[in-house]
């Protein structure tokens, strides 16, 4: 599997059709939430930061990967910069990417690409609710990048999935883990797809299922694995 130029084909399939993956919309309410990022392949700075105050803070990224969980707060969008220096010479930050929060919102995902030729900054980001309301411990969460309708059989059930949609399911998982049959079909029933994804009671993925970049190939599917650490024991009083 070519993840590069897969990668390409998400990116321009973010940018052109997917308000369905609830991105972040601008607010003027400044947010305090907890945050990780997402890339598919290296960007091309060799490093990237985001701002929170006067402080510019470096971000570990590494490809088809999530990031370790950030804070960010009293801020009304996440801002990401690279180190340039200013006209006389002294170090300073450029803006090259930026998405803004969502009201309410307490834990996103962020996803970044680089922008197609013509993008207002550098590079794309877009945001959707990593909450576990949202997408709980044990669940599973298929988004249908593609411009068909499709069938998602998995854990024994069938789940309809529009095009550009996104869907949580949550099969029966036995405790110490098992492997789940998974198959993509059309809306005529051939299947395009098939495997066996692992679920665990506290893991959640998400599969992102993108259309061929060539004619006659198959569908292409993503993976983005997480195991939710437990709860927190409460303190004995």
């Amino acid at each position: 599997m070519n993840i590069k130029r897969i990668s390409y084909t998400l990116m321009a399939i973010l940018w052109t059709l997917c308000p369905a993956v609830a991105f972040a919309q601008p607010t003027d309410v400044k947010s305090s939430i907890q945050f990780s990022c997402v890339v598919w392949t290296d960007l091309s700075y060799p490093a990237l930061y985001f701002r929170q105050g006067d402080e510019f803070l470096p971000l570990t990224l590494l490809p088809r990967q999530r990031s370790q969980i950030y804070s960010l707060q009293g801020r009304e969008a996440l801002e990401l910069y690279v180190a340039k220096d200013q006209a006389n010479g002294t170090p300073g930050h450029e803006l090259v990417g930026r998405a803004a929060l969502p009201q309410g919102a307490k834990q996103m995902l962020f996803m970044i690409q680089e922008s197609p030729s013509g993008g207002k900054l550098p590079l794309t980001v877009y945001g959707m609710d990593d909450s576990l309301d949202a997408f709980p411990a044990g669940s599973f969460r298929f988004l249908n990048f593609t411009n068909l309708p499709l069938q998602v059989e998995f854990g024994g059930t069938t789940n309809k999935l529009s095009p550009q949609a996104i869907k949580v399911v949550q099969p029966e998982i036995p405790e110490l883990g098992g492997f789940l049959p998974f198959m993509i079909k059309d809306s005529e029933g051939r299947t395009g797809f098939q495997t066996r994804l692992f679920g665990q009671p506290r893991g959640r993925k998400m599969v992102l299922i993108v259309p061929p970049t060539k004619m006659g190939e198959k569908l292409a599917v993503l993976f983005l694995p997480q195991i939710v650490p437990p709860p927190p024991p409460e303190s004995n009083r």
